[in-house]
C-alpha cells in the first residue's frame, strides 16, 4: 500500500486539567489513509507531550483534529523529527541508500541540532538496500539525534549485526515502541567496523 505525506493538525490536553489550555502540534504525517494518518499523529503527539511535560498524563483529542490534502507518495524509508516546538516534521530518503542518498541523509541528520530535539524515530520497513555510506551516517547520528528504529526488515538488520551496529542502535517492531523509548539514553558502544 502506497505511502503519502499527510499534515494533521491533533490537539492534547494534560489529563489532570481537563478544563485547562488545549495544545495542538501539527504532524507531517506519513500514512496511506487519512485515518491511518490521524493514529499516527496520536502516537507521535502523545510521546511528543509526554516529553514536553514530563509526568503529565497527555490526552488527545483525534475527533479535534483537522486534516489537511493528500500529499505526495513517500516511497523510501522516513524519519519523524521530534522537536521541543510544536511540529512533527519527517525527512524521507529513497528506498535504496547508496553512495549518494547515504551522503543526503548523513547531510540531513548532521544538520539536526540535538539542543532543540526530543529524538528521530525512523521507518526502516520500506529500506531495500544500504551500503557503507549509509550505515556510517546512521553510526555517526545515532547517539547526538537520539535516532530510535522500527520496523526494520531481516536483511537490513542482518547487515547492521555483521557490521557491529546493533549494539549501537535500538530497534522496535514499531512505532509506538520506539516512541516509548525515546527519553532513554543510548548505549555507548565501540565504533562499528563499516
Amino acid at each position: 500500500m502506497p505511502l503519502f505525506d499527510i499534515p494533521v493538525v491533533m490537539p492534547y490536553r494534560l489529563r489532570e486539567e481537563r478544563d485547562g489550555a488545549l495544545f495542538s502540534v501539527q504532524v507531517n504525517a506519513v500514512a496511506s489513509n487519512e485515518a491511518s494518518a490521524v493514529a499516527a499523529s496520536q502516537a507521535l503527539v502523545r510521546s511528543l507531550g509526554g516529553l514536553k511535560h514530563r509526568g503529565r498524563t497527555i490526552e488527545t483529542l483525534p475527533e479535534r483534529a483537522k486534516i489537511g490534502a493528500v500529499g505526495r507518495q513517500i516511497d523510501g524509508p522516513y524519519a519523524y523529527v521530534l522537536t521541543h516546538g510544536n511540529l512533527i516534521h519527517h525527512l524521507d530518503f529513497p528506498p535504496r541508500i547508496d553512495s549518494q542518498s547515504g551522503e543526503v541523509m548523513g547531510d540531513a541528520f548532521a544538520g539536526l541540532d540535538p539542543n532543540l530535539l526530543l529524538g528521530v524515530v525512523m521507518d526502516c520497513n520500506p529500506l531495500t538496500y544500504i551500503n557503507t555510506s549509509g550505515l556510517a551516517s546512521i553510526a555517526a547520528h545515532a547517539k547526538r539525534i537520539q535516532l530510535r528504529l522500527f520496523r526494520v526488515s531481516d536483511p537490513v538488520r542482518r547487515v547492521f549485526q555483521i557490521v557491529g551496529l546493533v549494539q549501537m542502535l535500538r530497534i522496535f517492531p514499531d512505532l509506538r515502541t520506539a516512541l516509548d523509548d525515546l527519553g532513554t539514553p543510548l548505549p555507548t558502544a565501540p565504533a562499528p567496523s563499516l
